[in-house]
């Protein structure tokens, strides 16, 4: 792929995703940061399913580890009047009328 000289288009620096690596790299250190803290994962999991009987935000937190973030749902309305389409007639001969 070539790399495009000027203001527009083209590859930027440390423009895109960031490698594997480094996704993986933040999910050890948070594994090993949980692991020394309450000394297992499972150990964390008891913990915030504690929390989650009196505290909504712990709740909704082990909801979303156990069973994954629900969808958002966006509802779009456009009302006839807002929307002016055009509307051109050709004769057979390929005229405007």
């Amino acid at each position: 792929m070539e790399k495009k000289k000027g203001k527009h288009g083209g590859a930027r620096p440390n423009s895109g995703r960031k490698p594997k690596r480094d996704e993986e790299k933040v999910i050890k250190l948070g594994m090993d940061a949980i692991v020394e803290v309450y000394g297992s994962q499972e150990a964390f999991f008891i913990h915030l399913a504690t929390n989650s009987k009196e505290s909504f935000p712990h709740l909704k937190l082990l909801m979303e580890y156990v069973y994954g973030k629900p969808k958002e749902k966006q509802e779009i309305s456009i009302s006839d009047e807002a929307v002016a389409v055009p509307i051109i007639s050709w004769t057979k001969d390929g005229s405007k009328d």
